[in-house]
């Protein structure tokens, strides 16, 4: 399952919440998301150190989906949307910001943020938890419990 970018658009996230309280998870629980994390641990991101600290800092702080990018989610994204360093016209929207193909290529990509939020997202809604938590708690698990 892929993080759906497109049904997050307009949603009120958590931003700027920079709290450091863990969540009160089941052993089962711990257990299964500490599973996550360490699938998905130590990734090189693009904007914070690690993949599963940018997606903390999108979900939780920023609000900008491009934080949440491993490196190599970045280089594929640059090498399919750009050509000497220009942004493709067909993603352009005019502004010289991106467009609604920019979006929607993003979010059909085998993006390796995407698969990870992904399954943090069915992981919240399995236990009836806040996404955003638990973005903070993978990012708590991986900083501290591994």
């Amino acid at each position: 399952m892929h993080y759906n970018l497109k049904q997050q658009r307009g949603q009120t996230m958590l931003l700027n919440d920079t709290r450091t309280d863990r969540m009160q998870l089941t052993q089962q629980q711990r257990e299964e998301l500490t599973a996550h994390v360490r699938k998905w641990a130590n990734i090189d991101g693009d904007y914070e150190a690690t993949m599963l600290g940018g997606i903390w800092h999108y979900r939780c702080d920023s609000g900008i989906f491009e934080d949440a990018l491993s490196v190599a989610d970045r280089e594929w994204i640059t090498a399919n949307t750009e050509v000497d360093g220009k942004l493709l016209d067909k993603y352009d929207d005019g502004d010289g910001f991106t467009n609604d193909a920019y979006w929607d290529l993003l979010c059909e990509a085998d993006l390796q943020c995407n698969t990870a939020m992904g399954e943090q997202m069915q992981f919240a809604t399995k236990y009836d938890l806040c996404d955003e938590d638990v973005a903070r708690e993978c990012k708590f698990i991986e900083e501290n419990d591994l």
